[in-house]
């Protein structure tokens, strides 16, 4: 038998190669972007919005369509402040019928940030008349009832601790006469928007504290304060600048009034951080000859750097600060007490189990006062704080605290350790 020919089966061989090939390489490209898509999600837990949207976007080239990935996408722009982008892709989840509740909810988010009221409204009610998820459905209510009602002009906040200090009196080490006691504290404050918004307006705000020795009444203190506070934002800087002027009393007797000037701002950075700058001036009045020492300015510079994620926010800053005070005059030496002071520290907390949250703060601060004739004082101060709370609500809480701290001088009666611990809770109104 002669074999048959078979010029003409390279073109019927030819589209299915072709085939195969397209069907090799799609599945590759799937395949890279479902890792591009994990890789996205990774960093979206970590905080780092705009790796997340590089992953996301680079999932999205390749062929990847879902409602999962549009929705990580239009969160990612969301947490980035870039509102249109992110609209885009939840409009898109609104094409998935069982995700199309869940993307009115955040469609009405992103119309408040826009200052969209009306087009906000009509996504928050139809996320309320068709999800199934209590919390979306409750959400929706309460942000209705917010945008339709009747803006709150005032909040208030008040904390109230029980404590135990080992040291009231900062005595050093080497002397038997530290005196220990027990105590409760209470601050409370409250503000009233006097005009426009709470974030963009004008309010009256005033604080009051108080902290009672059980036994060692002369080491009791007061303080209240009130003033004017202004938020604004200017261009990508959000700022809250406060005047204050206070009074404050020591083991029942006046000590001194003040007045306090405070400018902050913060502003965004890439993976969901922030830098925040603080300058801060107060002017102290004496008003018990005892501690006319304390009376003049005070000034104080910081800048910080904050950054969130999931679970925790991690902070760093430094602290400048310069005194202008009066001379500390004691039996046996006299000084300037104005000292130049640097502190360097950092702040991590944490959020575990539900409403758990462990807050470990550590900072470190060096003072240089003056050196006079008999006198050359150099503190070097270590302070570690850390917290427990227990956020029943937002705004309710249960609160736990240890604070120790150790001041090394050049001047042993400088020298010595403290540890404080309270136990309270705190009420926002």
């Amino acid at each position: 038998m002669h074999a048959r020919s078979c010029s003409g089966c390279l073109h019927v061989f030819r589209p299915i190669l072709i085939i195969v090939l397209f069907m090799l390489f799609s599945a590759a490209a799937l395949a890279s972007a479902k890792d591009d898509y994990n890789d996205g999600v990774e960093f979206f837990k970590k905080g780092d919005y705009h790796l997340a949207i590089a992953s996301f976007k680079s999932a999205e080239k390749k062929g990847m369509v879902s409602a999962a990935l549009y929705y990580n996408l239009g969160s990612a722009y969301f947490k980035t402040e870039q509102y249109d982008a992110s609209k885009k892709y939840f409009t898109r989840v609104k094409q998935y019928p069982d995700q199309r509740a869940l993307a009115e909810f955040n469609l009405g988010m992103i119309a408040m940030e826009q200052n969209n009221n009306e087009d906000a409204l009509a996504h928050f009610k139809y996320a309320e008349a068709n999800s199934k998820d209590k919390k979306i459905v409750d959400a929706s209510k309460q942000t209705i009832a917010d945008l339709t009602g009747t803006p709150k002009r005032w909040s208030a906040f008040v904390l109230g601790n029980i404590g135990y200090d080992d040291n009231i009196s900062v005595t050093p080490d080497n002397l038997a006469l530290g005196v220990d006691d027990t105590f409760y504290n209470i601050y409370a404050s409250a503000d009233f928007v006097i005009h426009g918004k709470k974030q963009s307006g004008w309010l009256l705000d005033a604080a009051f504290f108080t902290v009672d020795y059980s036994d060692e009444d002369d080491f009791d203190q007061d303080f209240y304060t009130f003033g004017l506070r202004n938020e604004h934002q200017f261009s990508s800087w959000n700022t809250i600048t406060q005047l204050k002027y206070g009074n404050s009393t020591f083991g029942g007797d006046d000590l001194q009034s003040f007045y306090k000037l405070d400018v902050l701002g913060a502003r965004p950075l890439p993976g969901n951080a922030k830098i925040i700058l603080q300058y801060r001036f107060d002017d102290f009045t004496s008003k018990n000859p005892i501690y006319d020492y304390l009376e003049g300015w005070r000034q104080r510079a910081q800048i910080r750097y904050s950054r969130n994620t999931t679970n925790s926010n991690q902070q760093i800053y430094y602290e400048g600060e310069l005194n202008n005070r009066g001379e500390l005059v004691a039996e046996s030496y006299s000084y300037e007490y104005s000292p130049t002071r640097h502190t360097l520290g950092g702040k991590y907390t944490h959020k575990f189990s539900g409403n758990w949250y462990l807050t470990g703060d550590l900072a470190y601060r060096v003072s240089d006062f003056p050196a006079s004739d008999t006198l050359d004082r150099d503190d070097n101060r270590w302070t570690l704080k850390v917290l427990l709370d227990y956020r029943i609500d937002p705004t309710l809480a249960l609160k736990s605290n240890v604070t120790y701290i150790q001041n090394d001088s050049t001047v042993d009666i400088y020298t010595y350790d403290k540890t404080v611990i309270t136990l309270g809770v705190s009420k926002l109104f």
